[in-house]
Order: structure tokens, then C-alpha cells, then sequence
């Protein structure tokens, strides 16, 4: 049973009947579990000279260089019984290592649950900053969002310092009293790890506060502010609805503008298998990526849900922020992987469609490892698929990989 200081981070089902359940990744977008590979192996019972050999389950993990220490708990729930094993991850335990738990002889499926120790750590700058931007408190702009009873808070003055289109913005236009503010982005695309995609995992209920779906936020905003879901607004506050930027893609802005932090969310291609199958593999990278960040709602509460680098980069690019557009995309390009960087040039829309610097980082990555991405299945997917149909973007970019290829190199 889950514990009040301990979070659940991963559940894994294993049949004893069934082999290709018996090695389960661990994917997770937290230390220590999101450097190196971690995984769930269940090993049977082997005889050994007529003796009693138990079953055991392993927590495994190789090429991990993250020195966080958290104390972990490894349960298994088979047979009626439960196993557990309990202890800190140490840093003497290297870069690869394994816990054993043995399990007896489970003959039917059973549960294994890893749950990490909630950390007893000061509040941040950021977590204080957040505290200011849920509430209104000494600041005079309101942000909502069409589609969503959740509002943000801010200072006008330190909107307008950090952006020239909010300084222009905020200059031109009126107070609630007067007129309703719009502030109208365009309408972002829905990329696999869009924010606006994201949003509802913020809540358990799929539904949006107001009762709609709202997986895309629409391109203008209502007559009027969806007030009457709200908390009261203050009459001085200057209301300003955002229409095509999601809520969460703001309020990581915002933390960002007040601590100068931000934390990106990895990539959906960045968990593509290799082995799945073509028909599944979207889907699965992305309820993966969904399970990586699931936790972190729970073990860090009060900080803002890590942002989607695409999401950011577009919003940063729009306010004309050449800082938080460098740092998104740096951050993008960290994320690249040879399995899944092809599913990235060729996503329909694709991110590097609209913005050439995020194109020539992800032709660059894929011109440094062609080798590799061009026998990953993301890659031979794309090019079966414009064998039919490929749009002049597409052509123009696959010209641009297959440049590499003047010394010999195999077509794709």
C-alpha cells in the first residue's frame, strides 16, 4: 500500500505465463530514472539440484549518471502476498546496477509497484513565484484562457520589460472597465507534445473546467470572458484573454519571467521503439511520455508542469524573446534522438515547417547520425508515406538529408 511520504511513480504487470512481459522499461522524466535505461525484469524459477529456487524481480539500470538519492520502495503484490524491499539509492551503487526481490512462485499475473520517497526539500524561488502567479496578489493583469475556468496573474511592468510585444500590447490597450483586452496568438498547431494537446493532462477529468473539450484552444475568443465558472476578478485588473497558447505554456512563461527557470518536458518521438509496431508506435510514445510525467504533479505540487519546448519556443518567438527562443530551442535540440528525430522533419504539421533555425537543428542531428536514421522505422515511415503523397516542404527537406549521401551512401 502506497504510504502518505511516498508517491507511486510506476506499475508494471507481469504474467509468469506470458515471457514478453517479464522485461518492462522504466521511463520517467525525474532523477535518478531519466538519465541511463531502468527497467522492471522478472527472472522464473530455475531447478538447481532438486532445491527450492524462488522467483525473483529485478529494478535494473545502466548508463545512469544522475546522483540524485531518493529512497525507493520496490513492491510486488503476487499470490495474495506482498514483497517489498526498501532502501536509498546510493551513489556507490555506480552507473549499473540491480535490487532483487524474490518472489516465491507466482502462477498467476501480478503487480509490481515502484514508489518513490516525496522530497523534503526548501520552497525554490520558483515554487514562491508560483505562489504569485495562482493568486492575485500585488499585480494588475488577469490572463484567462477560452475553454478553461483557470486564470493567471501577473505585473504589467514586468510583462512589458521582458517582451516588446507585451510592452506594445499593454500600451495600446484598455482596462476591464473599459474594454475587453484580446490577445490574440495564432493558433498553435497540434503537435504531438503541444501544450495545447497536454492541458488536460493537468486534471484527472478529460472534460475542461468549463464542461467542453478543449484540446485546442480556439483562434478567437468568446464575446465575452467566461467569468461566471471563475474566481472573482478584482475590477482593476486589466482581463486579458489568450486565445492559441495554452494555459500551462503561459504559466511556464510566467515562472520563467519571475525566476528565470523553466523546465522542459521531453519529446514524444524521444520514446518511438524501434520494435513496436508502425500502427502503435505514436500511440505508445505517447502515452509513455504521458507515464513519464504523471508523477511529477505529485511529487512537486507547486511547480509548474514541465512545458513542451516546441510550445515555448513558438510563444517566446511570438513575444520576441531571443533569450527563452534560444533556451527552448536548445532545449529541443537535447531532446533529439536518432529513433525519432525523422518523426520530427516529417510530422504533419512539423515545427520545422514554420521556423527554419528549429529545421537546421534537426537537419544537422540527422545529417551527424544519417547512418542510424536512416534504417529507424520513424524514417522508413516517412518515406513510404511520400512515396505517395510528400508536400514541397517534405521534398525540400529530404533533398537537403540526402546531400550527405554524394560519397556513396545508400538511399533512403
Amino acid at each position: 500500500m502506497q504510504t502518505p511520504h511516498r508517491i507511486r511513480v510506476f506499475t508494471a504487470h507481469i504474467d509468469p505465463n506470458v515471457p514478453t512481459s517479464h522485461e518492462q522499461p522504466i521511463s520517467l522524466a525525474f532523477p535518478p530514472f531519466s538519465s541511463g535505461q531502468w527497467s522492471i525484469s522478472y527472472v522464473p524459477a530455475q531447478p538447481k539440484n532438486k532445491l527450492y529456487q524462488p522467483s525473483a524481480v529485478k529494478l535494473r539500470w545502466n548508463n545512469c549518471n544522475d546522483t540524485t538519492t531518493p529512497s525507493v520502495r520496490l513492491a510486488v503484490e503476487a499470490d495474495g502476498a506482498v514483497h517489498t524491499l526498501v532502501e536509498q539509492l546510493s551513489r556507490s551503487y555506480g552507473c549499473r546496477g540491480e535490487w532483487i526481490l524474490l518472489v516465491g512462485r507466482p502462477s498467476k499475473p501480478f503487480k509490481v509497484v515502484l514508489e518513490v520517497e516525496k522530497p523534503k526539500e526548501p520552497v525554490s524561488a520558483t515554487e514562491r513565484c508560483m505562489t504569485m502567479i495562482d493568486a492575485p496578489q500585488a499585480i494588475d493583469v488577469c490572463l484567462t484562457f477560452p475553454g478553461d475556468s483557470r486564470t493567471l496573474f501577473a505585473s504589467s511592468a514586468m510583462l512589458a520589460a521582458v517582451s516588446p510585444w507585451w510592452s506594445a500590447y499593454l500600451s495600446t490597450t484598455g482596462f476591464y472597465e473599459d474594454t475587453i483586452s484580446v490577445s490574440h496568438t495564432p493558433a498553435e498547431p497540434a503537435w504531438p507534445d503541444s501544450d495545447c494537446s497536454d492541458d488536460d493532462d493537468d486534471d484527472d477529468d478529460e472534460e475542461t473546467r468549463l464542461g467542453v473539450k478543449a484540446s485546442v484552444a480556439p483562434d478567437s475568443p468568446p464575446p465575452s470572458p467566461p467569468l461566471r465558472t471563475r474566481p472573482l476578478i478584482p475590477r482593476n485588473m486589466r482581463v486579458v484573454p489568450i486565445s492559441g497558447t495554452s494555459y500551462r505554456t503561459f504559466r511556464a512563461f510566467l515562472a520563467w519571467t519571475y525566476a528565470g527557470t523553466v523546465h522542459f518536458a521531453p519529446l514524444t518521438s524521444s520514446f518511438l521503439s524501434a520494435s513496436s509496431s508502425s500502427s502503435s508506435n505514436t500511440t505508445s510514445a505517447t502515452k509513455r511520455r504521458r507515464q513519464a510525467l504523471a508523477p511529477l504533479s505529485s511529487l512537486h505540487p507547486s511547480r509548474p508542469t514541465p512545458v513542451s519546448p516546441k510550445s515555448l519556443y513558438r510563444l517566446a518567438h511570438f513575444l520576441d524573446i531571443p533569450s527563452l527562443q534560444s533556451l527552448a530551442l536548445s532545449a529541443l535540440a537535447e531532446r533529439l534522438t536518432v529513433e525519432g528525430v525523422a518523426a520530427e522533419l516529417f510530422a504533419r504539421p512539423a515545427l520545422g515547417e514554420a521556423y527554419d533555425e528549429v529545421l537546421d537543428y534537426e537537419v544537422d542531428f540527422a545529417r551527424e547520425n544519417w547512418e542510424e536514421v536512416k534504417v529507424s522505422r520513424a524514417m522508413k515511415e516517412a518515406s513510404r508515406r511520400m512515396k505517395v503523397d510528400a508536400n514541397p516542404y517534405e521534398v525540400e527537406t529530404l533533398l537537403r538529408l540526402l546531400d550527405v549521401q554524394d560519397e556513396g551512401d545508400e538511399e533512403v
